[in-house]
């Protein structure tokens, strides 16, 4: 067993768009990591935004040109002012926990420990990263390959899943995600009575039927 701590902040696009990372990283050790959610509170005040220069219109470009290549849904219409991220954070019960020197960790960091033994992969990182620090704790940690049905994805979370997330988690070990694929297969799935489209911002969230 491997504890993991998920450092994150619900407003920040660069912890939004390791979904796909951190999801393939759940489906390949299931039971064979811990998690527990550290939320971390980049702004206490929106004005701190506002001071930097950041504007919805800059944000909403911003999410266009540099996140939608992550494949995670964004909805790139301006929102009606900045929000600081603090309040929201203290919202999620899930944080009720002491970690010593949480606030030196950017959104999103994966802090992995067994045995007394300790690694960290600070800020956005690949799913192939996470690999190497899960190999260096545990060798003989069980991982499940990619399935070949995305409805085998879908049952295996709680929650709806986006296009990229279903996508990478079906991609072999080193390989390009096939996202074009995906969807047509959870489109044949959805058409089967076997899952279920939500739109949602500029792609889709999928769950089972």
């Amino acid at each position: 067993m491997i504890e993991v701590t998920h450092f994150t902040d619900p407003g920040c696009p660069w912890a939004y768009s390791a979904g796909p990372a951190l999801t393939t990283l759940r489906w390949r050790y299931g039971d064979g990591l811990r998690w527990t959610l550290v939320t971390i509170g980049l702004t206490e005040d929106r004005r701190q935004y506002a001071d930097r220069g950041y504007t919805p219109i800059r944000a909403a470009i911003g999410w266009r040109t540099t996140f939608e290549r992550f494949g995670m849904p964004f909805a790139f219409t301006p929102k009606a002012g900045l929000s600081a991220t603090a309040p929201a954070c203290r919202a999620i019960v899930a944080v009720r926990l002491d970690v010593p020197g949480a606030v030196r960790y950017t959104a999103p960091s994966l802090v992995f420990q067994t045995g007394g033994r300790r690694l960290e992969a600070g800020g956005f990182q690949p799913v192939e990263a996470y690999d190497v620090v899960v190999a260096n704790l545990d060798t003989v940690l069980a991982r499940r390959e990619p399935p070949a049905d995305p409805v085998e994805v879908l049952a295996a979370f709680a929650h709806p899943l986006a296009s990229a997330e279903v996508a990478a988690v079906m991609t072999p070990h080193l390989g390009a995600a096939d996202l074009l694929g995906v969807e047509t297969a959870l489109i044949e799935a959805v058409g089967a009575g076997r899952a279920v489209r939500t739109a949602a911002g500029n792609s889709s969230l999928w769950s089972l039927a």
